[in-house]
């Protein structure tokens, strides 16, 4: 018996999983989710290839489809790779400790 192909999930505008939450898990980083995060000094990070650097995504409840946010370790002296982008991306820094 031939193994059926594995196929996508059909994404419509009613599904419960919006793109960016797609795009996010491809990128092999953690996601945190919740109402809220202690702490963003202490959570969990990996490397993320494409941006040089240690991040994970941060995706609040309610936040859904609508902003994204993320924690990124860059060492002393360093910088990431340019990003290019079509809408602004405001940016926060704090200290890791």
């Amino acid at each position: 018996m031939a193994e059926a192909a594995k196929q996508e999930p059909v994404v419509t505008m009613w599904s419960k999983e919006f793109t960016y939450d797609r795009w996010m898990k491809t990128k092999g980083i953690p996601i945190h989710t919740g109402y809220y995060i202690e702490d963003l000094r202490t959570i969990e990070l990996e490397w993320w290839e494409e941006r040089g650097c240690k991040a994970a995504f941060i995706q609040l409840l309610g936040q859904e489809g609508v902003s994204s946010a993320r924690v990124s370790e860059i060492a002393p002296g360093k910088s990431t790779p340019p990003i290019k982008s079509k809408i602004q991306t405001p940016s926060t820094t704090t200290t890791r400790r």
